[in-house]
């Protein structure tokens, strides 16, 4: 059974914990641990952006991927 770890940036640790709970009552992750504070920089519609957020590193199965995927977008404010 292979195993993975899944990283998902959250805006706060509100919202970090509400995936994290989400995801471990549904079984699909076997831990989630919650690093505040992260400074992140990305692109975001053609524009360089900056702010502070969460990293949720998810530790699961590799066969739970998909599911887990579509859970973490089904709570998420995050639009991709």
């Amino acid at each position: 059974m292979p195993l993975i770890v899944v990283y998902v940036t959250a805006k706060d640790l509100v919202q970090g914990r509400k995936i994290a709970k989400h995801l471990l009552e549904q079984k699909l992750a076997a831990c989630v641990n919650i690093v505040n504070g992260i400074e992140s920089h990305y692109l975001w519609e053609g524009k360089l952006e900056q702010s502070f957020e969460v990293l949720l590193v998810i530790k699961t199965r590799k066969t739970l991927f998909a599911k887990l995927t579509k859970a973490v977008k089904e709570v998420h404010s995050y639009s991709v």
